[in-house]
């Protein structure tokens, strides 16, 4: 996927760009081959490039990505970065006019540009997540703006299950129209998550992991109102259905303030809730475990280590 390093011996500073659906992400790492590597700087944007509902690239989100991204990478040059690694997911992959975010970028020096197929970001985010928590069989979630990827973990292999088109974003976008939203609205949400789930998770076994900043930011919530002691990296089901009960009923204007998430993510929580709620009830799963690592972790590892022999 990406050229890597691990057969090198000098360290090399490197600029990560994470141009997924929601939110941008820009990282400057300071990669040691074959040894590991350290995030000597981070940002993020929201740039909503998931946004578009006629799978179009919205022109402000490509103007506020490839301001940001430029902004990031002058500064990252001060910091002797050699070159630029750019990943771009679901947004991107599925966009007709990808190219106008894309070529701004492959026509900067040294820059690798690579949009991820669904293969290559549920691998990349089972990656990330194994390296954060041993994991001999169990399922690997990882709830983005445009796309969910669901992997299986069986005798420690990594096995791609499916991507399906239930990203928080594009879930909002399609389905809650009103603020808040309609118990018919989250009702037909939730049939949606049947209609294209319903068979995916046979055969995928507990434990169940989950990444994406939706469901971290459940979990934010619930440590914020409801503190339990030694508990801070798993939700349960009854959890998660409460916190969607709660969320759905409440404005926009009221989500924004809730302690423990970004205000960004206030009109995008309720379908993120949704969805991982019917997942959860579909898959039988009584809890999952929060992850807070992501696809970009996964392209570090690999970009240090070389790619682990899964498909």
């Amino acid at each position: 996927m990406v050229r890597t390093v691990a057969g090198g011996r000098e360290a090399e500073t490197i600029v990560l760009l994470d141009l997924g659906s929601h939110a941008a992400r820009f990282l400057l790492v300071r990669l040691r081959p074959g040894r590991g590597f350290r995030v000597l700087d981070e940002e993020r944007a929201r740039t909503r490039l998931g946004g578009g509902r006629t799978r179009m690239l919205p022109g402000e989100a490509v103007r506020q990505t490839l301001h940001a991204a430029h902004e990031f990478v002058g500064r990252a040059a001060s910091h002797g970065a050699s070159r630029v690694v750019v990943i771009a997911t679901a947004a991107v992959r599925e966009a007709r006019n990808g190219a106008r975010l894309l070529a701004p970028l492959q026509r900067a020096e040294d820059t690798e540009v690579h949009v991820l197929s669904w293969h290559e970001e549920a691998r990349l985010g089972a990656r990330a997540a194994l390296d954060w928590r041993t994991l001999r069989n169990g399922t690997v979630i990882d709830l983005g703006g445009g796309s969910l990827q669901v992997t299986r973990v069986q005798d420690g292999e990594v096995l791609p299950v499916i991507s399906a088109p239930l990203g928080v974003v594009r879930m909002t976008e399609r389905f809650l129209r009103h603020d808040p939203p309609a118990d018919t609205e989250i009702a037909r949400l939730q049939r949606e998550v049947v209609t294209q789930l319903k068979t995916t998770l046979d055969g995928c076994e507990q434990p169940l992991v989950g990444l994406g900043g939706t469901i971290r930011a459940l979990g934010r919530i619930r440590a914020a109102t409801r503190p339990t002691r030694g508990r801070h990296e798993r939700l349960t089901l009854s959890e998660v259905t409460s916190l969607r009960h709660t969320l759905a009923r409440r404005p926009l204007r009221v989500r924004r303030r809730l302690p423990g998430r970004k205000a960004d993510r206030a009109d995008v929580i309720v379908a993120g809730a949704v969805v991982l709620e019917t997942l959860m009830v579909l898959g039988g799963y009584p809890d999952v475990h929060l992850c807070p690592r992501g696809v970009r972790h996964g392209v570090l590892l690999e970009l240090t280590f070389g790619r682990e022999p899964n498909p």
